[in-house]
């Protein structure tokens, strides 16, 4: 990705803003995912694969030492309010792209729907 050459060059801000740009939540979906990329990395044949989910590690580590990671509100309000079932990480990302309005449901052990309080949509 475009963020490991920033990252080479030192341009450590625009490699969060890159990031950001592809993944709503890198400080939690780089540390769960489990990089099936590295392994398939090609660069492998014949040295080290290249360590993605370090560098992104390490982006968003920078971004919340110096202070980058700020909420990212939707870009367009339209006032309308948006269900999501689904508090996992596709289910955050689809509440924050889509409305300030958004209420997060997620199924209870028990069976019931509950909603999830998700304040960081309110800040606008």
């Amino acid at each position: 990705p475009d963020w490991n050459d920033l990252v080479y060059n030192g341009n450590y801000r625009e490699a969060l803003d890159v990031l950001h740009s592809t993944n709503n939540f890198p400080e939690f979906t780089g540390r769960i995912c489990p990089a099936p990329c590295e392994s398939a990395c090609t660069l492998g044949i014949n040295s080290d694969a290249v360590g993605i989910k370090s560098i992104e590690h390490f982006i968003i580590d920078k971004g919340w030492e110096n202070g980058w990671v700020v909420p990212q509100p939707a870009a367009a309000k339209t006032g309308k309010k948006v269900a999501v079932v689904g508090a996992g990480p596709a289910g955050l990302a689809a509440a924050q792209q889509h409305s300030s309005l958004a209420e997060v449901y997620e199924p209870s052990p028990a069976g019931q729907v509950r909603q999830i309080p998700c304040g960081i949509w309110n800040e606008v």
